[in-house]
This record gives structure tokens, C-alpha cells and sequence, in this order.
């Protein structure tokens, strides 16, 4: 399916489009672009969650939880249950950072992701707004 943020019709937006009873396209929309060529410190997590974090410069840093998402990375999409960003000051060193944290749905999902976390522009797209 293509990636688009959205479709209107006579000033109406269409979330899910139809061939038949075959789904071909629904919204998502675009929440945020890492790109892994910075210094990002990525982390196994436990379970089925992956934290990826680093150092804050400058802003524009997007916070929130999102839902049912997909991660796109050089091309492959892996699914994605929840991301939830934040923005941290370390007691310790006293410098902020941004930390993603993102929640799969299974292990095969979250391997796929960690396999290809040296590709550059993670982008990630979810159906739910921000929470």
C-alpha cells in the first residue's frame, strides 16, 4: 500500500479505500523522522519494547504517545503497537535527551526493526492521533 497523508473528496477526508472487498489504502498520518545517522544509543528493552535516545539539540523534538503504527526504514515496513517520545534531563550529567520508545506486537517485528537499525531515516506513521 502507498504511503499518503490523505485523500479528500468534495471536501471530506476518506480514512480507507476499497477495490471491492480488498482494502488498497487507508490514512496514516506522518508523526516523525529519526535519522540513525546521528548518535543514537538504541536498546534492546524488555519484552517486545526498543528505546532509542539521544542527545537533544536545538527543538523541534515531537512528545506524545501514538498507536497501531508502522516504522518505515529503507523501504521495509515493520508494525508497530505503540510510540511513546519524551524529552529527559539527566541528573547525573545535567544535558537533555530524547528518547523514543517503541512497543511491537511480536518478536518477529522487533528483530526485523533491530536488524535494520543502521539504515538511515526511520520514519514512523501512525493511524491514531497523538494521545
Amino acid at each position: 500500500m502507498a504511503t499518503r497523508e490523505g485523500i479528500y473528496v468534495g471536501g471530506h477526508e476518506i480514512v480507507e479505500r476499497y477495490v471491492g472487498s480488498r482494502l488498497v489504502w487507508e490514512r496514516w498520518v506522518f508523526v516523525k523522522q529519526i535519522d540513525i545517522s546521528e548518535e543514537v544509543s538504541i536498546s534492546g528493552g524488555s519484552g517486545l519494547t526498543v528505546s532509542l535516545e539521544k542527545e537533544r539539540t536545538g527543538y523541534g523534538y515531537s512528545t506524545g504517545r501514538w498507536g497501531n503504527g508502522k516504522l518505515i526504514i529503507a523501504g521495509r515496513t515493520t508494525l508497530v503497537k505503540s510510540a511513546t517520545a519524551e524529552i529527559y534531563t539527566n541528573s547525573w550529567n545535567n544535558r537533555t535527551y530524547y528518547k523514543v520508545t517503541l512497543e511491537f506486537y511480536n518478536s518477529t517485528d522487533k528483530d526485523q526493526f533491530l536488524s535494520s537499525r543502521n539504515y538511515r531515516g526511520l520514519q514512523f506513521y501512525s493511524k491514531e492521533k497523538k494521545r
